[in-house]
């Protein structure tokens, strides 16, 4: 392909030049020239340079490499008197905690029985249960009438688990995750990946996985 070297007529002759050209004189303004558009579209259609190519891919690629490396979509909420977040991608819906369908010959306390969720029957877990969190005086009765369930899935499918208190859905720097310390209750550290503050509160961030398959051992 021909690439134009020249100055070009309409900064020569034309209404960015002296004004000489005698096409002014029917088409007035260069935009309405023939010429004009033909070396538009000839622009548009010019080679692009393998530097440019180069240029434009990797600030593409370091965009959306970085984007992904800084933010993460958490789920926080709150048991008894702990918050905690799980990963929003592993959460399938929230909802008002209804009726528990308890299952005879089932010793484990942390498996409370099975419960619908938008019209289909789920294991419920009580996560204060199996974490061995302590409930402070009271708690239970205040609120039972508000409790919600986090349905939270993987490959193997999907058990609801207790929760008192739903902050919400927010997006946080990976990068604020803080190893998870010695001194957090042995129940909870195999299934934590980290702490991290999140809107003031301190945070431990639920390894979904683990967690998963911490919740499949009470089933068993």
């Amino acid at each position: 392909m021909t690439v134009r070297t020249e100055t070009p007529c309409w900064q020569r002759i034309g209404v960015k030049g002296d004004r000489t050209c005698p096409e002014l004189v029917k088409v007035t303004h260069c935009n309405n020239c023939p010429v004009f558009t033909a070396g538009a579209v000839e622009l548009f259609n010019r080679p692009i340079s393998d530097d440019y190519l180069d240029w434009l891919t990797g600030t593409i690629a370091g965009e959306a490499s970085s984007k992904a490396r800084s933010d993460r979509t958490l789920l926080v909420f709150r048991v008894a008197q702990e918050w905690f977040a799980i990963d929003a991608g592993s959460v399938r819906t929230i909802a008002p905690l209804g009726v528990v369908r308890r299952l005879a010959h089932r010793r484990d306390r942390a498996f409370q029985g099975l419960t619908a969720v938008r019209g289909e029957l789920v294991p419920c877990i009580s996560l204060a249960a199996l974490l061995s969190l302590p409930e402070p005086d009271g708690a239970a009765g205040t609120d039972a009438a508000r409790r919600l369930v986090a349905v939270v899935e993987n490959k193997d499918g999907a058990v609801a688990i207790e929760i008192a208190e739903a902050r919400g859905v927010v997006a946080v720097p990976a990068t604020g995750v803080r190893a998870t310390p010695d001194t957090v209750r042995q129940e909870v550290l195999p299934v934590t990946s980290g702490l991290q503050s999140i809107e003031g509160l301190e945070v431990t961030i639920l390894d979904p996985d683990a967690l998963f398959e911490r919740m499949m051992r009470t089933l068993g």
